[in-house]
């Protein structure tokens, strides 16, 4: 029960994060600043998945 608990921690930082660097993408002008950000957001959720899927 602790391991599911603590991926579920995990996964809930990382979506936090997703959408934060997507909040930040959206809400600049600097293409490279976006493109960076964008990469980052999808990294994160590569890791989600990866998560979801270990369950």
């Amino acid at each position: 029960m602790a391991e599911d608990d603590l991926r579920t921690d995990q996964i809930l930082a990382l979506q936090d994060q997703r959408d934060r660097c997507l909040r930040l993408a959206n809400a600049i002008n600097d293409e490279q600043a976006k493109g960076i950000l964008a990469q980052m957001a999808k990294g994160y959720q590569a890791q989600i998945r990866e998560l979801l899927s270990e369950k």
